[in-house]
């Protein structure tokens, strides 16, 4: 739960993130040079819905659209370009300091080597997605799975998409030699992992709400599957702003950064995640939600290493 003392940052990511910003907080001497941002987009409903060619005017209703929107609006000084790109592809052109920030993404010690970041949204942790029947087998599971057992079951095949984040308890699970079960699929879309599993080519998968939720919606889950809480998860998870790890990114975050303070105290902020979130989210949760955009409207993500 977030306290007003508590910075907005996650708690295992408080000390770092305070770094990395703080960093940020130089301004780059860019005086004379024309200002831009390539954003990447990745595929990824009801985050983004992407289009071959985007641009301000064909980006979508999802969560980092409608974010993306206001923020190019907040920033009319810079000339925004738009890119669909996977996540490795994200990470590649960080690492190779190519000038570009994505809206809507985890923050994990290996994206703060090579990105700058500053909170945007507080959203549900992740869950188990498995078939009824395969629940069946283990009414002892109703309640909620241990993801470190079930993921060192040979018996059991599980599958996660490629260079998605998790949190940090289950990124350590999915890194740990124990894990012989649950293994990273590159050529799987979110909505085909699903799919295995209805097909019985896969047991069981990690997947957010959000994106539970409009798969629902949309009829993309069959009756056959059900979702459960996974115990090690976090109950809430803070997505991010990342920019290149550079001088031109540095600059670029804290100009970000301070957009998002004013942003966040508006409705069409909160309405971005709240409109895809299970109805019963924001009924039990509605507090915590609240301290975050209160907290994020008011504080600045550097505070008090900001000049």
């Amino acid at each position: 739960m977030t306290t007003p003392k508590r910075k907005l940052a996650s708690t295992f990511y408080g000390g770092l993130s305070a770094v990395v910003f703080a960093l940020g907080c130089a301004q780059a001497s860019l005086a004379g040079e024309a200002q831009s941002i390539s954003w990447a987009i990745y595929d990824l409903a009801p985050s983004y819905f992407v289009s071959s060619a985007p641009t301000y005017e064909t980006l979508g209703d999802g969560i980092g659209d409608n974010l993306l929107k206001l923020l190019v609006q907040a920033l009319p000084e810079y000339e925004h370009k738009f890119s669909v790109m996977t996540m490795p592809r994200i990470m590649a052109e960080m690492k190779a300091d190519k000038p570009l920030c994505v809206l809507n993404v985890q923050l994990t010690p290996e994206r703060a080597k090579i990105a700058y970041a500053t909170p945007l949204l507080k959203t549900p942790g992740p869950q188990l997605v498995l078939s009824k029947q395969l629940l069946a087998r283990h009414p002892e599971w109703k309640n909620g799975v241990s993801l470190a057992a079930i993921s060192a079951d040979p018996a059991l095949r599980g599958q996660y998409q490629i260079e998605r984040a998790y949190g940090e308890n289950l990124n350590k699970i999915l890194q740990s030699p124990a894990n012989v079960g649950l293994k990273p699929n590159s050529s799987a879309s979110a909505s085909n992992a699903l799919r295995m599993i209805e097909h019985r080519r896969a047991d069981y998968t990690i997947e957010y709400p959000e994106l539970l939720e409009w798969s629902v919606k949309r009829r993309d889950i069959p009756d056959s599957l059900t979702s459960l809480p996974i115990l090690e998860a976090a109950p809430f998870l803070d997505s991010y702003v990342l920019c290149t790890r550079s001088e031109w990114g540095a600059a670029t975050t804290q100009r970000i950064d301070a957009e998002l303070r004013k942003l966040a105290a508006t409705p069409a902020y909160r309405q971005a995640l709240e409109r895809w979130l299970p109805k019963d989210e924001l009924r039990v949760h509605k507090y915590e939600y609240q301290q975050f955009y209160r907290n994020r409207a008011k504080t600045l993500a550097c505070d008090p290493a900001c000049p």
